[in-house]
């Protein structure tokens, strides 16, 4: 049996083959096991630093439940309310750094937790309807909101009783492009189940991921069935940083611009895609030969366009990002990744930021082409559809 050291009543006890705690010295027991195997717990240790829960099971085997803050702040009044957010434990912002390589099956290798922040909350019972976190910063700017409709790790979970979700302490990623016809030159490759294919850079998924946030202090707020409870949460440095909270923050600003201007392309990218696979449905039709010329110089037009965000010729084979020029999307990916995810903490570079200059200048010449063809050459060619009987466009907004 141990007691907790910051909350009176608060014991934890192990026996032959599980682990119980109770909030009332005794009184009442409930369970502790989540994923421990049935197994002696021999000896239990509360971690002073960060409040993880530390067991000493049969064969040397050690079991850690990490932040048990959840269990500190519960209490009838937490247990007779619907729903919960407790107050997070302080999270802190980590660099990577290249991890040393051992063997991938050894079974005596321990795992960290994750490197996110522990957001907990109770549920009296699973909801009906949807489950949202959202995370803002100190000025009531969103940063992050999770579903409970989500997918992957960005779901939410919805079980009776503590919930526990990570948060990576990153910003929303760059949204996902959506190409819609074959690349250029290689017609049989495929869109996929889903009509939709990703660009595939060298970068591949790191170039995705939204900047980490800054130093600071953020809010929390939880809604269930229309009711929305919130909570502080502090984000720390890392101890090993010998960047400056200013410097953290420059890096963290640019990474952010630099992430705009990419949705900024991608949303023009995605527009085209859907422009293209009209013009190429309308070859379907024997209506099309009054059309074909125009339709074919609209699609050169728009293959312009684009081909300047991104490489056009992109099958999905890594190893095309060799075979032509990088354009403006892979070159902001590029500069993203080392911008966001693989500098220390220190304020941009004069070159990323004089880079940045001329890459967003690039975006914005495409994103004005685009709207030029959609104030003039796309009207001018549904007008003549019209007039062939056929149907028109639909304009991507």
């Amino acid at each position: 049996v141990a007691e907790d050291p910051h909350r009176p009543g608060l014991l934890y006890a192990g026996t032959d083959n599980s682990i119980f705690f109770t909030l009332d010295d005794g009184d009442h027991w409930r369970p502790l096991q989540t994923n421990l195997p049935h197994t002696p717990v021999y000896w239990i240790t509360v971690q002073p630093d960060r409040s993880d829960l530390v067991v000493a099971t049969h064969g040397r085997g050690i079991w850690i439940l990490d932040d048990i803050t959840p269990l500190r702040q519960m209490g009838e009044a937490v247990l007779d309310s619907e729903a919960h957010l407790f107050e997070p434990r302080s999270a802190y912002r980590f660099q990577e750094k290249m991890p040393v390589l051992s063997h991938p099956d050894d079974p005596i290798r321990g795992h960290n937790p994750p490197d996110r922040a522990v957001l907990n909350y109770y549920l009296k019972a699973a909801p009906q309807g949807e489950v949202k976190l959202a995370v803002f910063d100190a000025t009531s700017k969103l940063v992050r909101s999770f579903s409970s409709r989500g997918t992957g790790r960005e779901k939410l979970p919805t079980l009776a009783g503590i919930n526990r979700f990570w948060w990576d302490m990153r910003y929303a990623p760059v949204q996902p492009t959506k190409l819609k016809v074959a690349p250029v030159g290689s017609p049989w490759v495929k869109a996929g189940s889903n009509d939709n294919r990703e660009v595939v850079t060298w970068f591949r998924d790191n170039a995705r991921r939204g900047p980490t946030v800054a130093p600071g202090t953020y809010t929390v707020k939880l809604t269930v069935d229309g009711q929305t409870t919130s909570a502080s949460m502090v984000v720390m440095k890392d101890p090993n940083s010998e960047g400056t909270d200013q410097d953290i923050h420059s890096q963290v600003e640019l990474a952010l611009a630099i992430r705009d201007d990419l949705d900024q392309a991608v949303a023009t990218i995605n527009a085209i895609e859907l422009l293209r696979k009209q013009l190429a449905a309308l070859k379907d039709g024997s209506e099309y030969a009054g059309v074909a010329k125009q339709a074919e110089a609209l699609n050169d037009k728009l293959i312009a366009v684009e081909g300047q965000l991104v490489d056009v010729k992109l099958t999905g084979a890594v190893e095309d990002a060799f075979r032509n020029p990088m354009r403006i999307y892979g070159r902001l990916s590029g500069l993203l990744d080392q911008v966001g995810n693989l500098s220390a903490d220190f304020a941009p570079t004069d070159q990323q930021q004089h880079v940045f200059g001329i890459l967003s200048g690039d975006v914005k010449a495409q994103v004005n082409a685009f709207g030029k063809l959609k104030s003039q050459d796309l009207p001018t060619f549904n007008n003549q559809l019209k007039g062939k009987g056929l149907t028109s466009l639909a304009i991507p907004d």
